[in-house]
């Protein structure tokens, strides 16, 4: 994940980032260990932001 996808800047990488570690803060929530639901919350937060800003770029981007 060193480097950008060619179109995509780095939303893409960061999505992919995020994505991943939202898979493992699952699996700790699955393992039922301490804390796991907080840094999931936070993960999910992040996520929607992230989606959320992409979202307007997209829509910028078709206006232009």
């Amino acid at each position: 994940m060193a480097t950008d996808t060619p179109g995509m800047g780095s939303a893409f990488n960061d999505w992919q980032a995020l994505s991943l570690a939202y898979e493992a803060a699952f699996e700790s929530l699955r393992r039922r260990e301490p804390g796991a639901g907080e840094v999931l919350r936070k993960i999910s937060r992040e996520l929607q932001t992230c989606e959320g800003a992409n979202a307007e770029r997209s829509a910028a981007a078709k206006h232009q």
